[in-house]
């Protein structure tokens, strides 16, 4: 009996580590880990092994960003360009409003790294004793594969910059938003002003793209939509595509953090009709 018993237990444990290591793997083994384990080509060469510090503090986080224990600095969302100022007028292939206040929700969080205006290391809470900023302030940190300041180099893809026009709308409202005399949820398709979309699902005041089979709940593989405020004929909250809609953060499984691979172009077809 005590055999067996201790064979459970080990194999509990072993269950356990098991567990563990999975979740490690979603972000430490990912280009997210820019401390000095990392295996990406950005990372801190010296300052901190931590991994999730770089968005996020236990103690101390910004509460008023669109993140649990948010631990980074941002920009102002007026410091960015969207789509719809694409060659100096809204372009044909805009239908809907910016999001009042311009960028904001998710995406904002995403681009205080990936704007190659914030430094990486401009965190609120940085490791220690002594490093709390409420506003954010660089940490110090010596990078690999950075430029100055601690600045994403330019010339890399993942640095978005400032300029957003030349990258997928975000912050605009799902479907165009909604048609004139439309009903103010797009549960169905018909109350869109752009129709060649799939009609997200909806629950608990969430908005979301089935990516498997249709069942109603929300799963990780999801595509999300972040409600927000709009102007125009969409004047109420309306869920809106943003950088967190395609992109997990947290998610090691494909190579640009997507939320499902792009195989045959799954994740753009999931939202477009084409």
């Amino acid at each position: 009996m005590g055999g067996w018993v201790a064979a459970a237990g080990f194999a509990v444990f072993a269950a356990m580590v098991a567990d563990n290591a999975l979740a490690a793997t979603s972000i430490a083994a990912s280009k997210h880990n820019l401390g000095t384990t990392g295996t990406g080509s950005v990372r801190v060469t010296t300052g901190t092994d931590e991994v999730c510090v770089f968005c996020h503090t236990p103690h101390g986080g910004d509460t008023t960003k669109s993140a649990p224990l948010w631990n980074r600095g941002v920009n102002a969302p007026a410091s960015y360009t969207l789509y719809d100022g694409l060659w100096g007028d809204r372009p044909s292939t805009f239908d809907g409003e910016t999001a009042t206040g311009g960028v904001g929700s998710i995406s904002l969080l995403c681009l205080s790294c990936h704007d190659g205006a914030t430094a990486l290391d401009m965190l609120i809470n940085a490791p220690g004793s002594g490093g709390y900023n409420a506003t954010g302030a660089s940490a110090g940190y010596t990078w690999q594969n950075v430029v100055s300041t601690n600045l994403m180099d330019p010339a890399r893809i993942a640095t978005i910059g400032t300029d957003l026009k030349n990258d997928h709308p975000i912050s605009v409202p799902y479907c165009g938003g909604m048609k004139s005399g439309g009903a103010a949820v797009p549960t169905t398709i018909a109350n869109c002003k752009d129709q060649d979309f799939n009609a997200p699902a909806t629950g608990s005041g969430l908005y979301w793209i089935e990516t498997g089979t249709a069942n109603g709940t929300r799963e990780k593989t999801d595509l999300p939509l972040y409600v927000r405020a709009f102007g125009g004929t969409t004047a109420g909250p309306w869920p809106a595509v943003e950088c967190g809609s395609c992109h997990d953060p947290h998610n090691a499984d494909t190579p640009t953090f997507l939320r499902i691979a792009n195989t045959q172009s799954q994740v753009c077809l999931s939202c477009h009709v084409k």
